[in-house]
C-alpha cells in the first residue's frame, strides 16, 4: 500500500497489485521528490499518465491541483485497481478519463481513442524497465500532437541501464533535458518543450 504524499488528499491510501511484477509503483520518495522538482508545473495542468499503473502519479498531481488527468494502462487488473482508487477518492469526473489501451498505440494515433485535439501540459512516463518504449520516446511524443507549446515530460527509468538512446534517438526533438535526478536505483528525468533555463 502507498499513500498520496501531499494536496488535499494528503494521507489517502492508494491500493496496488501486490505481490505481482505487473506495475512497478513509483516509491514514495522518489515520488515526493518528483513533484518537488515539478513545482509550479503541476496546479491547473493537464496531465497524461503513461503506463499508469494503479495511479499513483496521476492522482498525486490531480491532488495537487492538476487540471485534468488522462490515464493510460494496458493491463486490466492495474485499470481496476485504479478505477477503484478513482472512486474511492472521488475523483471520478469528466476531467478525469482512463483508457484501457497500449501507450505505443494511443501516441501513435490518439484520435482513435478520443484524444484528437487535446494539449498536455505534463506527462508522466514509468515503462518497465529495459522497455524498448524509450527509443525515440520525446521524439514520438512531440509529433502525437499531444503536447501543449511548453509542456513538460517526465521520465523514470533505471539508473544502471543505458539510455544513451533516448537521447540519440530525439535528436530531432524540441525538448531539452531540463533536469536528471538519482534516488536510489531511480533515475528521473525532466525534460522540456520550449526555452527552458537548466536546474542542472
Amino acid at each position: 500500500m502507498i499513500r498520496v504524499i501531499g494536496g488535499r488528499l494528503k494521507r489517502q491510501r492508494l491500493d496496488t497489485l501486490d505481490g505481482t511484477e505487473v506495475t512497478r509503483p513509483t516509491a514514495d520518495r522518489v515520488r515526493e521528490n518528483l513533484f518537488n522538482l515539478l513545482q509550479g508545473d503541476v496546479e491547473d495542468a493537464r496531465v497524461l499518465d503513461l503506463f499508469s499503473g494503479t495511479g499513483a502519479l496521476g492522482i498525486e498531481a490531480l491532488s495537487r491541483g492538476a487540471k485534468s488527468c488522462c490515464f493510460v494502462e494496458k493491463n486490466r487488473d492495474a485499470a481496476q485497481v485504479l478505477k477503484s482508487n478513482l472512486q474511492r477518492l472521488g475523483l471520478e469526473t469528466s476531467q478525469v478519463l482512463v483508457l484501457l489501451a497500449d501507450v505505443a498505440e494511443v501516441v501513435q494515433d490518439p484520435g482513435k481513442f478520443g484524444l484528437a485535439g487535446h494539449a498536455f501540459d505534463l506527462v508522466f512516463a514509468d515503462p518497465p524497465y529495459k522497455s524498448p518504449w524509450y527509443q525515440g520516446s520525446l521524439l514520438k511524443l512531440e509529433q502525437s500532437g499531444l503536447l501543449s507549446k511548453f509542456c513538460t515530460v517526465a521520465l523514470e527509468m533505471s539508473r544502471y541501464d543505458d539510455h544513451e538512446g533516448v537521447l540519440s534517438a530525439d535528436h530531432g526533438s524540441s525538448f531539452v533535458l531540463r533536469t536528471q535526478r538519482d534516488y536510489g536505483k531511480t533515475r528521473i528525468q525532466l525534460w522540456q518543450l520550449g526555452e527552458v533555463s537548466h536546474q542542472d
